[in-house]
């Protein structure tokens, strides 16, 4: 029986964030599905001390993942993507305790291209996005919002450390609605 390709796509983003975080020095664990059901698939943890003068040093982020082959509208630097607004509400929380990230796996329109391999290389076309919505505005009446995403936020274990630094220092990255 093989699998949807919807579901593809979603194992994909899976091994995209395993691999950054891998690379970051941080450990990727898929969530269960009671977590899932709260907007979570999968938390990464830190343990370690980011900066001199970091005050967390063993604490996770928590990831909600979507992969979509669409090409995503860009205007000003900033893609759109619509999500849903239970995800949205989720995601927006002030009240929670551990930084929370959408990550958005941009992948080919041809699956054939996602995924090259040979004995020198293992190849994954495209890349993922990410954005904290921290703090962005409520949304009535709606079943779906459009969130604005930076194409500058590439996530690269590089960047991913930037990230869990922010949340080392007691501090949270926050959605900038511009």
């Amino acid at each position: 029986m093989s699998i949807q390709m919807q579901d593809k796509e979603s194992e994909l983003s899976y091994a995209y964030l395993h691999a950054v975080a891998a690379q970051a020095g941080f450990a990727c664990q898929v969530s269960a599905r009671l977590c899932d059901n709260h907007g979570i698939d999968a938390t990464v943890r830190v343990l370690e001390k980011l900066s001199p003068d970091s005050v967390l040093t063993d604490f996770t982020i928590d990831i909600q993942l979507k992969a979509t082959i669409q090409n995503l509208t860009e205007i000003d630097g900033r893609f759109s993507y619509s999500l849903p607004i239970t995800q949205y509400d989720k995601l927006r929380s002030p009240f929670a305790a551990n930084q929370k990230l959408l990550v958005i796996l941009q992948l080919p329109e041809n699956p054939s291209e996602w995924l090259t391999l040979g004995e020198e290389q293992l190849v994954m076309k495209r890349c993922a996005y990410w954005v904290s919505l921290r703090g962005a505005s409520e949304v009535t009446g709606q079943k779906s919002t459009t969130v604005r995403v930076p194409r500058k936020n590439l996530l690269s274990p590089d960047i991913f450390r930037e990230i869990a630094k922010v949340r080392s220092l007691e501090e949270y990255l926050t959605y900038e609605n511009q």
